[in-house]
Order: structure tokens, then sequence, then C-alpha cells
């Protein structure tokens, strides 16, 4: 249900002509909590559930979580870019898998 409305959110945004500044910053803040609400989801179940993690799941879940504060900060200071910023998670799986191979 949650993944419907924030695709629906999205794309009201995306479709828009004239995108304002404000409208951006109220998407952006939109698609901050429909996550912030899914990694809570994901933390719940692990502490609560005993839910265990594969190796790759774990390193995958601290790149997202990264990802995350890093996007909450710069929507919180009002800048577009950070130190060692994460640009494609997809990339980084890529170096993580091939550091890992280079180490066996």
């Amino acid at each position: 249900m949650y993944r419907q409305k924030a695709r629906k959110d999205y794309l009201a945004l995306a479709k828009c002509r004239k995108r304002g500044a404000k409208k951006i910053r109220k998407a952006i803040k939109k698609q901050l909590q429909y996550i912030r609400r899914d990694l809570g989801y994901i933390n719940n179940l692990i502490e609560t559930n005993g839910v265990v993690l594969s190796v790759s799941d774990k390193e995958l879940l601290d790149v997202l979580m990264t990802v995350y504060d890093q996007q909450q900060y710069m929507f919180e200071s009002n800048t577009h870019s950070v130190e060692n910023r994460i640009v494609s998670i997809s990339q980084l799986e890529e170096s993580i898998t091939l550091t890992r191979t280079r180490m066996d």
C-alpha cells in the first residue's frame, strides 16, 4: 500500500512542468519519511523477531542506512553535496563483491 502511495507522490512531482523549490523539498521530505519508516520496520524485525541477515544483506542494509543519513543531512542543511557521498548503490555493491573476491 505504501509503496504505491510513495510512487504516486513521486510521479506527481515528476509529471509537473513547473517544479518550484517548495514542491521539490516537500516531495523529498515525503520520500525520506517513507524510507525512514521502512528502515524502522526492518530494524524492528531484526531486533524483536530475531530475523538473521546474511553478510551481503547486512552490508546492503548498512549502505542503505548510510545513503538515507546522507540524504537526510543534505535535506536538513539545504546542501547538494556531502563528503564521501554514495551516488549509486548498485555500483557500490559491485565494488564490495570485487573486494570480497580479492580477499578470498
